[in-house]
């Protein structure tokens, strides 16, 4: 008889939750959302990126001073944030898009 290997497909990755600061100011550098430049200045000095400018400028003004700090002393970046989905609407990216993100900037050391 016949030897039947199974084929094995490994799961696809769950979406975390939360990523750190760095893994995702380094995964928006390696998607393109912002430049390489703009990665190392937000690390180094909290520099905000055009993408995250732009992204806090169009929200209503009441919520501007808000989104800014946030910015500034965030260490964690919650998959189901609102400024997180703000910022993917901005860039036209799908939920799909923004899971994929996720996983991308989780697997940053």
């Amino acid at each position: 008889p016949a030897n039947k290997t199974a084929s094995y497909v490994a799961p696809a990755p769950a979406v975390p939750a939360s990523v750190t600061r760095g893994q995702l100011i380094t995964g928006l550098a390696l998607v393109g959302w912002i430049t390489e430049e703009e990665c190392i200045a937000a690390l180094e000095t909290n520099a905000r990126p055009s993408a995250v400018a732009a992204m806090i400028a169009s929200l209503p003004e009441d919520q501007r001073f808000a989104a800014t700090t946030k910015w500034l002393r965030f260490q964690t970046a919650y998959r189901d944030d609102p400024m997180v989905a703000a910022l993917a609407t901005a860039e036209k990216k799908t939920p799909e898009e923004v899971d994929q993100f996720f996983i991308l900037c989780a697997s940053i050391a």
